[in-house]
């Protein structure tokens, strides 16, 4: 078996693999491509999914996978980097969100970005 590239082993199979500062996530991005010009509203009955990264700015993204299985990212929760946002702080952030534009889905899955855990 050949080894796994890195973007493979971060992107694909959900484990650390490093990354060069500054580069970015996706090479195929396209704003016209995947970025919809208007707000996305969530799909009565769908679940929702929330992703975390918890470093020096917290962040949590909200989304939804519709019916041919595509992501729909809905909102994206960042802090204000002139303020210093604890776990508290950013927690209310989230939950403010959740119950402006969520009341009533359910959260099918919530991950957080393990890099942090591997930082010495």
């Amino acid at each position: 078996m050949e080894p796994k590239a890195p973007d493979a082993l971060r992107n694909v199979h959900g484990v650390y693999a490093a990354k060069a500062q500054g580069t970015i996530v996706y090479d195929k991005f396209s704003m016209q491509r995947n970025r919809s010009d208007e707000r996305l509203e969530p799909i009565p009955g769908l679940p929702i999914y929330m992703g975390f990264d918890g470093g020096g700015r917290p962040a949590c993204g909200i989304g939804q996978f519709d019916s041919h299985g595509q992501f729909r990212a809905l909102r994206e929760i960042c802090s204000d980097p002139d303020h210093v946002t604890g776990a508290e702080r950013f927690g209310d952030m989230v939950l403010n969100v959740l119950l402006r534009d969520f009341a009533g889905y359910a959260v099918r899955g919530a991950w957080g970005d393990p890099c942090r855990l591997f930082r010495r």
